[in-house]
């Protein structure tokens, strides 16, 4: 995993440090400027980070002096800036109106200004300003602007073949792991509401959109239909909402209701064992005996990390479920064509690689947080490719938008009361 990629990922050890009262003092005052029209909050705000300055507010003033004059400021200023534009961002996209004062404030350092300052106060907050915005954790922040009604990425000055990192706002699962650090979302203060609010958004869109395609799609039509994948034919569409839906007999949904149930009276490692890996390899029964070997082999060796002997727990449950995706979208190369993601998905193809992705969080639902992590360092690997040369990888990200988008209600995405949600049909 390269060092971007680790910011995606709440265990790579970016502890969050407790705010001092100086700094929880300078946070609420950012979270306060929400309230002021976008010009007038984005021109506060940077008079705060850039000059120093809360005039009327000499309390904030003298807070934000403290912090930058504390002994370890320089150790973690990235976090300190990054907290005060997660701050305001996150209101932003809770208000749903302000997409345009979001794209000002982040834009802004684009074009930082070379100015050193007249003080020592002013001169520290530009530094930090200038290294943030060459920094990684501004890479990340600026994945917000694609969360955004009506952002262009040919803003970003792209030409020729759209890069697979555009299609970003198309992928609701990689809205939270993908346009936020991993110190925001272990922030002791809810700062991915907005970005959760925008995602959630996107879900019932898409379902909409899943909707209308099921209502006007018959084998013989003509014309264009209203398909909302980037790639997938109608044909393709319509036999992955019948494989994914959780309607269907024999669904995904309910073998993972079943599992549940039987294993409810297990209480070792070991009882488990044989009955998750029959579980696991349960989507791929029709496989060649070759191909259903290797998975095999990936599933026993993720779980033979763990004694037999151990007395099962929510917590050891988490993990060897977290170890059995990771057999399959676990990126082990470095190289572009490389990853062991690719490889499985060459030999059995898009619709089994999903499937057993979604039998698995269907069966531990806490492990969707780690599917769409690696997800997330996917598109963050292939962002500069052009969609051209990874087909197969849009052909994946189609394919499991489909399946998660279908299952939301069962995976905590938002609760949907099956009797009132109209965004899916009951045919579906």
């Amino acid at each position: 995993m390269d060092f971007m990629s680790s910011f995606y990922d709440s265990k790579s050890g970016y502890a969050t440090s407790p705010d001092t009262l100086e700094q929880w003092t300078v946070y609420t005052y950012i979270r306060s400027l929400a309230q002021l029209s976008a010009e007038d909050a984005v021109a506060a705000f940077y008079q705060l980070l850039w000059q120093g300055n809360a005039y009327p507010r000499d309390d904030v003033k003298g807070a934000l002096q403290k912090v930058v004059a504390a002994p370890h400021f320089k150790e973690h200023q990235l976090k300190i800036i990054n907290r005060c534009y997660y701050t305001l961002v996150n209101r932003w996209h809770l208000d749903g109106t302000q997409d345009r004062a979001i794209a000002k404030l982040i834009l802004w350092l684009d074009h930082i200004p070379s100015e050193r300052g007249q003080n020592a106060v002013t001169r520290t907050l530009r530094d930090a300003l200038r290294v943030y915005q060459e920094s990684d954790y501004y890479g990340v922040l600026r994945k917000n602007l694609y969360l955004l009604e009506g952002w262009n990425p040919e803003q970003e000055g792209h030409l020729g073949d759209r890069p697979f990192g555009d299609l970003l706002p198309e992928y609701f699962f990689l809205y939270e792991a993908g346009t936020r650090t991993s110190d925001i979302e272990n922030a002791a203060e809810p700062l991915s509401d907005g970005i959760i609010y925008k995602r959630n958004q996107k879900i019932f869109q898409y379902r909409q959109d899943l909707s209308r395609f099921c209502e006007s799609y018959t084998p013989q039509s003509l014309g264009p239909l209203p398909n909302p994948t980037q790639q997938l034919t109608p044909e393709q569409l319509c036999c992955a909402i019948k494989l994914y839906s959780p309607r269907r007999e024999g669904s995904f949904r309910l073998q993972a209701d079943q599992f549940k149930r039987t294993v409810k009276k297990l209480r070792t490692v070991g009882e488990w064992k044989e009955v998750i890996q029959h579980h696991a390899m349960q989507p791929i029964q029709q496989l060649s005996p070759n191909l259903q070997r290797l998975f095999r082999r990936e599933f026993s060796q993720a779980l033979n990390e763990f004694d037999d002997g151990l007395t099962m727990t929510r917590t050891i449950e988490i993990q060897i479920f977290s170890r059995l995706l990771n057999a399959i979208a676990r990126d082990d190369d470095t190289r572009q064509e490389g990853t062991q993601f690719s490889r499985f998905f060459t030999a059995a193809g898009p619709a089994v690689i999903t499937s057993l992705l979604l039998n698995l969080v269907l069966s531990c639902r806490m492990v969707r947080f780690e599917l769409e992590k690696r997800f997330t360092d996917l598109h963050h690997k292939f962002a500069k490719a052009s969609q051209a040369t990874v087909q197969w990888l849009v052909e994946a990200f189609d394919h499991m938008n489909v399946a998660l988008a279908l299952n939301a209600r069962y995976l905590t995405y938002f609760s949907l009361d099956s009797q009132g949600d109209s965004s899916i049909p009951n045919s579906v």
